[in-house]
């Protein structure tokens, strides 16, 4: 592949069969994650699949009562880095002059919000953090991640919890919670993952940074380690923006090619606090 880029695409259908798509398809992608309690989104084409595959990949968006799950990883050789995952919304091909095109729109967690309701009885004192869990169980195919400041002290006073997931947990963290790739978090502003920093330097900017108020946009080439929520230290030739930042938003804008250069891009959404960032114990 064209300058070591390499990916692997796995799609289960509803039935369970998998469909895995690796190159030499040319693929291109869009991901947008962030730490936001919005679903993650990712936008793939494929070029020239077979005729069984496309006619196998094919979902309606209206069609809302099948789960059709996706898992793309990419990266640089065999160094291969999970950047999106969750529910087709949309699949279907079409043919432009010699080419065939499949296009599949994913949400992360998205199918599981549409489906999730709490109906439980707490006793008085109980453990916010043990709400907060049981409301994540009902989430099918979420996983429970790390639970930060607005998971600790008690839950609500009222003996029943009744209601959709979201609204639940929107009322429970007030709004500190988020999914990326079928795990859910709870943080605040304030809190990060706990994991190593990773380090940005002036070797892998495209552009020289943007700064506004205590964010910064940084364009950096293809990053597909970067998760929300970690520290990354940023080492430019612009000591003014230079610091330790949290990511807040990434987004990819890539091309997998063996016959094209193309765009292999992230954006990051960096958060500057300095010493205020606190770790959570995952």
């Amino acid at each position: 592949m064209k300058l070591g880029r390499n990916y692997r695409l796995t799609i289960v259908n509803p039935q369970g069969d998998q469909i895995d798509i690796t190159p030499p398809f040319t693929l291109h992608f869009t991901v947008e994650r962030n730490n936001l309690a919005t679903a993650n989104t990712g936008e793939i084409e494929i070029t020239n699949l077979g005729p069984n595959t496309r006619g196998r990949v094919f979902k309606d968006r209206f069609d809302t009562s099948l789960e059709w799950r996706l898992v793309l990883y990419a990266g640089y050789g065999t160094n291969l880095f999970l950047v999106v995952s969750g529910n087709i919304h949309e699949a279907y091909s079409y043919k432009e002059g010699p080419n065939w095109t499949t296009k599949i729109s994913v949400f992360d967690g998205a199918q599981a919000f549409q489906n999730g309701f709490v109906s439980a009885s707490y006793s008085a004192g109980t453990d916010k953090s043990q709400v907060i869990k049981d409301a994540i169980f009902t989430l099918e195919g979420i996983q429970e991640g790390y639970l930060g400041a607005y998971a600790k002290g008690e839950g609500p006073r009222a003996a029943v919890v009744f209601g959709p997931t979201r609204e639940v947990l929107m009322d429970l963290t007030e709004g500190h919670f988020f999914v990326d790739n079928g795990i859910l978090h709870v943080s605040g502003d304030f809190e990060y993952d706990g994991s190593e920093t990773l380090v940005l330097d002036e070797t892998q900017l495209l552009a020289t940074p943007q700064r506004r108020d205590t964010s910064l946009e940084v364009s950096i080439l293809f990053y597909p380690q970067a998760r929300v929520n970690v520290l990354a230290s940023l080492s430019s030739l612009f000591p003014i923006y230079n610091g330790t930042y949290k990511i807040c938003s990434i987004h990819h804008d890539v091309l997998i090619s063996e016959s094209e250069n193309g765009k292999a891009e992230t954006s990051l959404g960096l958060l500057l606090l300095g010493k205020q960032f606190k770790a959570i114990n995952s």
